[in-house]
């Protein structure tokens, strides 16, 4: 393995890293941390040089001994890091947003999968911060309403409040620009004539709380149905017609992660083929086995992480041909 230099950037996202990666320098990599969204981190990470404006961001990713890119963030700043990289015609990894369904079949448990519901949401882990996260449920009509009532009832016992007290289950957003961004698309949503089942509000006067929230009614015209949120808010969608919903659920640019729920595996199956996303639990919502490659499709990313094939795109395949004299 050759040696390797890194610039490895965190940003606001708990999840965004960004990395520019040199071969065979043989020198120390570099490690900055920030507490800012990516394009800020991008810019901190250049300001050394001296450059302004998108020369800046990008400056990292134009230096010859940087041959290839790793980064995980929002998908606009991936699509600056493209650009970055094409000149030198760089490879690239990267695993961006997502604006993940979760499709619930008449015939499921519904504790189970409610249960499974709000796991997915990632409130314990990360409140919501991830880009993994179910934010669209889809769920069948015969089933909807009892649905929702048994999500609602085991929202509101989640515990709020500080992190480090053990018998917390939500804690603090992580700045208060993603704060008051959380609490815009709430607002958007109200105004666009989603149907507030649950919080949609600050928990508290002090610290970035916010409660976890559930709207339903919600269709794909809606801004909160199209967007990545990125917090504690999902949406939930009525459906009858499986291929209508198929539709809705790839409707959206991003395609990272889906979560079905069914007894049939007939169905289950059906439905993880035909689902535009590269990462597909069935009766389940989060974790991976070692091993397991993740990627997105569409404008969720390049590549794979997690397996084999993370390893090799750090590696340049060289092919030689010896002739004996």
């Amino acid at each position: 393995m050759p040696a390797i230099d890194t610039v490895v950037g965190h940003a606001a996202n708990p999840s965004s890293t960004f990395t520019a990666v040199t071969f065979n320098s043989g020198d120390s990599g570099v490690v900055r941390n920030f507490a800012q969204t990516d394009t800020a981190m991008l810019e901190r990470i250049t300001r050394v040089g001296g450059t302004s404006g998108a020369a800046r961001v990008l400056s990292p990713l134009l230096h010859d001994n940087v041959r290839g890119i790793t980064f995980t963030g929002s998908v606009e700043t991936g699509r600056q890091i493209l650009l970055g990289a094409a000149p030198g015609i760089k490879p690239a990894v990267l695993e961006l947003g997502g604006k993940n369904p979760m499709i619930v079949f008449p015939d499921v448990d519904l504790d189970k999968a409610t249960t499974g519901c709000i796991k997915g949401m990632n409130l314990a882990r990360s409140m919501g911060q991830s880009c993994q996260s179910n934010s669209r449920v889809f769920v069948h009509d015969k089933i909807y309403d009892r649905f929702i009532e048994q999500l609602v009832v085991k929202v509101e016992k989640l515990k709020i409040g500080d992190p480090r007290d053990e018998k917390t289950v939500i804690g603090p957003v992580n700045n208060k620009r993603q704060f008051e961004r959380i609490l815009g698309f709430i607002d958007s949503a109200k105004s666009e004539g989603a149907n507030l089942a649950t919080g949609g509000k600050r928990a508290f006067n002090k610290g970035y709380f916010v409660e976890p929230t559930v709207f339903t009614n919600v269709s794909m015209k809606m801004r909160i149905a199209k967007e990545e949120i990125f917090g504690p808010v999902v949406s939930l969608f009525r459906w009858t017609d499986f291929d209508a919903m198929m539709a809705e659920a790839n409707a959206t640019e991003y395609g990272l992660t889906a979560n079905i729920w069914t007894n049939d595996l007939t169905s289950a199956n059906k439905t993880a083929k035909q689902v535009q996303s590269g990462l597909v639990w069935i009766n389940g919502a989060g974790g991976r086995p070692p091993g397991i490659p993740f990627g997105g499709y569409k404008s969720s990313g390049i590549g794979k992480e997690g397996d084999l094939s993370d390893l090799l795109s750090y590696t340049q395949e060289k092919t030689i041909v010896t002739n004996l004299l």
